[in-house]
């Protein structure tokens, strides 16, 4: 005989879809990110294998801006640093994931990794320290040849005294100083460095640049305006990111205090029609004052 089914039943059984359909739609998202992280994760250590730390170090730090809970991601992330010589960054990772292994939730801590950390950190800092002492020490030689080599208006000797210290500031990933070259022929160019807001820097400049006019200047510009009309042809401008439309007239020294947190970018003075043809360009260090 036909089973029959009751309206009241019709009722429970729609409603019952209709929960399961809700359960599914919220569950699903949570469920493809979830299997997504964990794919990334597996092609992150598959790449490691092949020995592309770069790319590999680039699908960890996704996983780790989606995912920042899990000591092995960051474990594993502090090893491939250390691969590429990011020792400061590896630090940084491997101290993550060691407070993440101190506030686990879970009696059953990994002890290995919890050896692994403490030994690496423990040589990795003193090998820092000893860098750092090295680094300081060539600096301030630096700064005595590059105050002799002004004395002695040679400029080619403060050009490579300038590019010895932006190339030391880049490769230790300084957050309160940058070095960076700025060509006469390209448009804005960023600096990758983020002022803070309230802070105090100093920004110094050497170099020429020469014009299609048959003009060449130092980063000081041009007795003449540009064509764009924001300053001398050729002076080194700066700007934020946070205020794009305002303009720092920088020279071969400027002093200023940031008004906001933000990324500096910097631009030789000229019109597009200028930059065409365009040689040469500045040396530019930026170094936060204490």
């Amino acid at each position: 005989m036909p089973m029959t089914i009751s309206p009241c039943m019709h009722t429970r059984l729609a409603a019952k879809s209709l929960l399961a359909l809700v359960l599914l739609t919220l569950w699903a998202p949570h469920a493809f990110a979830d299997a997504l992280t964990d794919a990334k994760r597996r092609a992150a250590a598959d790449l490691f294998k092949q020995g592309k730390n770069a790319d590999g170090i680039a699908l960890l730090q996704e996983v780790v801006r989606i995912d920042p809970g899990e000591y092995q991601d960051h474990l594993q992330l502090a090893r491939a640093y250390e691969k590429v010589n990011k020792v400061q960054e590896a630090v940084e990772a491997y101290h993550r994931a060691q407070d993440l292994l101190g506030t686990a939730a879970t009696a059953a801590v990994d002890r290995a990794a919890k050896a692994e950390i403490d030994r690496r950190l423990k040589i990795l800092e003193v090998q820092t320290q000893k860098v750092q002492a090295a680094e300081e020490e060539f600096l301030k030689k630096l700064d005595v040849l590059e105050r002799e080599a002004i004395a002695a208006k040679d400029v080619r000797a403060v050009e490579r005294i300038f590019r010895l210290k932006g190339g030391i500031y880049q490769a230790t990933n300084r957050r309160d100083r940058c070095g960076l070259e700025v060509a006469a022929h390209q448009g804005w160019q960023e600096s990758g460095l983020s002022v803070k807001q309230g802070a105090t820097y100093l920004i110094r400049a050497v170099g020429s640049s020469t014009y299609k006019k048959g003009v060449t200047v130092s980063p000081d510009g041009s007795t003449q305006m540009s064509d764009n009309g924001i300053a001398p042809l050729g002076m080194l401008l700066a700007r934020m990111d946070t205020k794009v439309g305002t303009y720092l007239r920088i020279g071969s020294s400027h002093r200023f205090t940031a008004e906001q947190t933000g990324k500096l970018s910097f631009l030789l003075s000229a019109d597009s029609k200028e930059l065409v043809g365009a040689t040469g360009g500045a040396i530019v260090l930026i170094e936060q004052l204490q």
